[in-house]
């Protein structure tokens, strides 16, 4: 018998048989797995039907774990997919660190990759100050000229002699340390250094068991540094260095960002939750209601439009953070009707207020004028203001929206009875990953990019967005764009 034939074998055994008596005795001729693949019935009957039904399900139930398969396998393979395409652009002649970086992910290869490249990059930057160096030990250059040529370097410069002696250091360099760069030459870099990390890499450099290496240490202010710590080569008869170059970079806002992508996942996560929850309990309410309970059916569509635009909002979120990563929102103006944006504002956020137990009030003109901006980004930046009023306010608390359009400028007003902003805090809200520190604020939700991306939205307009808060008292936030083309007068 043929092994590339087994489901046809019962067709060969029963072939002395005439069609009729087969027939009679309805047969089902099953495949391999149980699928059915020819019925001859007697009489035609539900087990034709409830079999071929199987058959099916047999069927879809493989595709649809083929998919399964197919994408866990695509999602398993898009890293290595992604570091082979850097590879071909680093073999063109690629060698910036951010353009030969992927997609950060939870796979250990894109991790491992990125963490590559940024050790690439820090080495680079220490090659680079060595060459500075090596410039300014030219025979005819004056200690004068190398301090000089060593100032211009936008990092620290700390240059140690075989006896480690301090010989040069910079202006960023003692920043760093936190010591007087005048007073630092011709002390030992032991006595200037009080951080262990820099202490246990010079240690291993002068025992000869590195050649280059990096430590990080922190400082008292919580300033992050890199310190690259590069021989200068080997000399003398007993193989003692030459000296020694550290390379010093803050890398403060590196870290917290670093750590911040790391939230944002769990943070992006836990908010997709509430509202795939959501729709699926008013799913499953609305199916149980059915046509009999049409208010029931309208009531749960209302819930589950609310939820989906929550969805956009957090995907919008997550696809604005990507592009203030590669440094650029476009803004593409277009004729837009403001009374739809703000109509859409209110109904978007009443219901989430109304949970929270917060008074929302919108103070909207009769009338706006028709204005030229990009109707998509300004949506954007006010439900982030709104959004953030809302989520940095407690219950019983009042959350405004006041409403100015003149005819060259729309001002709008976004003020809280929340948790207020310390004064020295007001400004650093609107950086990148950057949240109060707070420990109210620590307990809610965010990823510290939401007025980051609105007053860049605002910026693109040719406006601006300004803070006025008191802590523990409330915050009014206020955006001001310059309306490009106040065609009429929209009723």
């Amino acid at each position: 018998m043929s092994q590339r034939d087994p489901d046809m074998s019962i067709l060969r055994e029963c072939s002395p048989r005439s069609p009729q008596s087969l027939a009679a005795a309805g047969l089902v001729v099953l495949g391999a797995g149980g699928t059915a693949l020819a019925i001859v019935a007697g009489s035609p009957g539900p087990v034709a039907v409830i079999v071929g039904v199987a058959g099916f399900g047999a069927i879809a139930a493989g595709f649809v774990m083929a998919r399964k398969r197919i994408a866990k396998l695509a999602a398993a393979t898009r890293p290595i997919l992604a570091i082979s395409s850097a590879l071909r652009d680093f073999a063109a002649g690629e060698r910036h660190p951010r353009a030969l970086g992927v997609e950060a992910s939870s796979s250990p290869a894109a991790e491992s990759w990125n963490s590559v490249l940024d050790e690439l990059g820090r080495l680079r930057d220490v090659a680079a100050a060595a060459d500075s160096v090596a410039a300014c030990s030219t025979p005819g250059t004056s200690r004068t000229d190398a301090s000089r040529v060593l100032s211009t370097l936008p990092f620290g410069i700390v240059v140690v002699d075989s006896f480690g002696v301090v010989s040069e250091m910079n202006a960023p360099a003692a920043s760093a340390l936190g010591v007087d760069a005048s007073a630092a030459v011709g002390a030992a870099v032991r006595d200037l250094v009080a951080h262990e990390e820099v202490r246990e890499g010079l240690d291993r450099l002068s025992a000869g068991s590195s050649w280059s290496l990096t430590r990080e240490f922190t400082t008292d202010s919580g300033a992050i540094y890199s310190a690259g710590i590069r021989s200068l080569g080997a000399a003398g008869e007993r193989g003692k260095s030459e000296g020694t170059l550290i390379v010093l970079e803050d890398v403060t806002q590196r870290r917290k960002a670093d750590e911040t992508r790391g939230q944002i996942a769990s943070n992006t996560a836990h908010e997709l939750r509430a509202p795939l929850t959501n729709i699926r309990l008013y799913v499953e309410e609305a199916i149980d209601a059915g046509t009999d309970s049409p208010d029931v059916t309208r009531s749960s569509l209302n819930v589950i439009q609310t939820e989906v635009r929550r969805l956009e909002r957090l995907v919008d979120g997550m696809l604005n953070a990507a592009e203030l990563e590669s440094g650029s929102i476009t803004i593409n103006p277009h004729e837009t009707r403001l009374e739809v944006v703000f109509g859409d504002l209110q109904s978007d956020y009443a219901p989430l207020a109304k949970s929270k137990g917060i008074d929302l009030v919108f103070d909207l003109p009769p009338k706006y004028p028709v204005a030229s901006v990009d109707r998509e980004r300004l949506t954007q930046a006010l439900q982030n203001l709104v959004g953030n009023a809302i989520k940095y306010s407690d219950v019983g608390a009042k959350v405004e929206v006041r409403v100015h359009a003149g005819e060259t400028e729309l001002e709008v007003e976004v003020e809280d009875s929340g948790l207020g902003i310390a004064p020295e805090e007001q400004e650093q809200v609107f950086e990148r990953f950057v949240r109060s520190s707070d420990d109210r604020v620590a307990e809610r939700v965010g990823t510290g990019l939401g007025l980051c991306i609105a007053r860049e939205i605002a910026r693109g307009h040719g406006g601006d967005i300004t803070l006025v808060s008191e802590f523990g008292v409330g915050s009014t936030f206020t955006l001001r764009i310059p309306l490009a083309e106040p065609v009429r007068a929209a009723a």
